[in-house]
């Protein structure tokens, strides 16, 4: 397993069950981040924002995906524009801009973790 290659680049880091409920944005805070270092202790991330720090031991470690990371003003602002499209066809209010998040990726997720939540005998 070279997880090397992530060393440096912007990822999302998809783990086992955690004993706590996250909102949209404590989703983010917490499992997308720029990877420190990775060994086969596990993975090293730092917030880009707020330099706050994560660790995710190897055997909680689901898959390690790495994010699109969008520097061009250009990209970006017809990046605005289309979500402002699409807002105003579901009314839905638009998520802060991010050049590395995924946001309805992690809407996704957030709502397939409040599903399996709900299902009789889930814990």
């Amino acid at each position: 397993m070279n997880l090397q290659y992530f060393v440096g680049k912007a990822c999302t880091i998809f783990t086992g069950p955690v004993n706590r409920n996250f909102s949209e944005k404590q989703l983010q805070d917490y499992f997308v981040g720029l990877v420190e270092s990775a060994d086969i202790d596990g993975l090293w991330t730092k917030h880009p924002i707020t330099g706050c720090k994560n660790f995710y031991p190897m055997d909680k470690i689901l898959a390690v995906c790495e994010e699109q990371v969008v520097n061009d003003p250009k990209i970006i602002e017809k990046y605005k524009e289309a979500r402002k499209e699409v807002n105003a066809k579901t009314e839905k209010p638009a998520p802060p801009a991010s050049p590395f998040i995924d946001y309805e990726m992690m809407a996704k997720l957030s709502q397939q973790a409040k599903d399996l939540n709900q299902k009789p005998g889930a814990s």
